[in-house]
């Protein structure tokens, strides 16, 4: 190896500017949900993430303009894989109690998970997008879209509600005392599923 090929294997510079070059969206997300369980999402800043990519800072607004839509491209990951782990071919009912089991374990996988689906700004874009996806499944099934939109957020605000009193240490601590919040959150996603017919006139099966 001669003196330049040994500089640059070595210098600081050049091993900074390699680590930009490999960064790609998934890279950062994932370094960006590390910041997160490790410090919270107090300590989630572009600085953070960069830190432990071995990148400038400068180098992510490449692939996500602002921590705003960091946050907002994590919390879609949320609901992304919850949604993957469900059977598109189960019925409705079975549908949303497995989406709500898998929402609200993955919520409970990542410190936090809560707040940063509260404070994600989803675009017109994602929304249509994400939208059309989460009705694909139920609609068909004696609902129309309306009803599924209904049902399904109404699961999703089930699951973040609880989510952020067990990731909130005072909150968890108190409630515990009096219930058991694993089985209680199960008892309250089948109370709202089973009362969904009647409240949006879903006619029976």
């Amino acid at each position: 190896m001669n003196f330049v090929q040994s500089f640059c294997a070595n210098s600081p510079e050049v091993k900074l500017a390699l680590a930009t070059v490999k960064l790609n969206l998934e890279d950062i997300l994932n370094a960006a949900q590390s910041v997160i369980d490790e410090e919270g999402l107090t300590g989630l800043n572009m600085r953070a993430v960069a830190s432990r990519l071995d990148a400038r800072a400068s180098a992510l607004y490449w692939h996500v303009r602002n921590r705003s839509e960091m946050l907002t491209l994590i919390s879609n990951g949320y609901y992304r894989r919850a949604f993957d782990a469900v059977p598109a071919s189960l019925g409705w009912r079975d549908w949303l109690r497995a989406f709500g089991n898998a929402f609200h374990a993955e919520l409970l996988a990542h410190r936090d998970a809560a707040q940063v689906c509260g404070l994600s700004r989803p675009t017109a874009a994602s929304v249509r997008a994400g939208l059309d996806r989460l009705v694909a499944p139920l609609v068909g099934q004696g609902l129309t879209r309306e009803q599924v939109l209904a049902c399904q957020s109404s699961v999703i605000a089930l699951c973040v509600g609880w989510a952020m009193f067990e990731q909130s240490p005072h909150m968890k601590s108190h409630l515990s005392r009096s219930m058991d919040l694993p089985g209680q959150f199960r008892h309250s996603l089948e109370a709202l599923v089973a009362g969904l017919p009647a409240t949006l006139k879903i006619p029976a099966d």
